[in-house]
């Protein structure tokens, strides 16, 4: 009774060690994710920062189109009043007209489509810099719960010794074996 007593104990001892070798390894590698995870997390935010500030950029130089739109506008039309002027035609009369409001339809036009252009830039700006806050978040809750998950000795501890009992308990004869050679003893 005694060698299985002793295998049984050095048997669940060496499985105690493993177990707790084994605990503290995966503790630290989820700690080392989480750490990852939270690096990676502030380089997805600084790049949608800089995502955020190319695409304000972008809409600023689109609406500074609208004001080069303008400024052609009205030198063709300053161009058409002269030259309406020149040939003593009445620009409120007949095909000036229409060429003026042809002019301006042309104009709207265009800085109604300049417009369109910049707020769907700020649109997708606005999109893409929700969509890395999301996935910066999605990285943070995940370092959260490895790091919440990783364990702490005593677990390791308690984990370890119920590992190194029913090892002992197991090996050698059966644990009722044991017991009845006991009792007998």
């Amino acid at each position: 009774m005694g060698s299985a007593l002793t295998m049984g104990l050095v048997s669940g001892g060496l499985s105690a060690l493993s177990a707790l070798g084994g605990g503290l390894a995966q503790s630290n590698r989820q700690r080392q994710q989480a750490g990852a995870m939270e690096v990676q997390a502030a380089n997805t935010r600084a790049q949608a920062e800089m995502e955020r500030r190319r695409g304000r950029i972008e809409a600023e130089t689109i609406a500074k189109q609208k004001s080069r739109l303008t400024k052609e506008y009205q030198q063709g039309q300053a161009r058409n009043r002269v030259n309406l002027a020149a040939g003593n035609i009445d620009m409120t009369s007949g095909s000036a007209l229409k060429l003026q409001e042809g002019n301006a339809d042309a104009y709207a036009a265009d800085v109604g489509e300049n417009e369109h252009q910049r707020l769907l830039k700020i649109n997708e700006t606005n999109n893409n810099f929700k969509a890395a806050q999301w996935q910066a978040d999605q990285y943070d809750a995940n370092a959260s719960y490895l790091k919440r998950t990783a364990g702490n000795l005593g677990t390791n501890l308690l984990t370890a010794a119920l590992s190194g009992v029913a090892s002992g308990l197991t090996s050698g004869k059966n644990w009722r074996s044991v017991l009845f050679d006991t009792l007998r003893g």
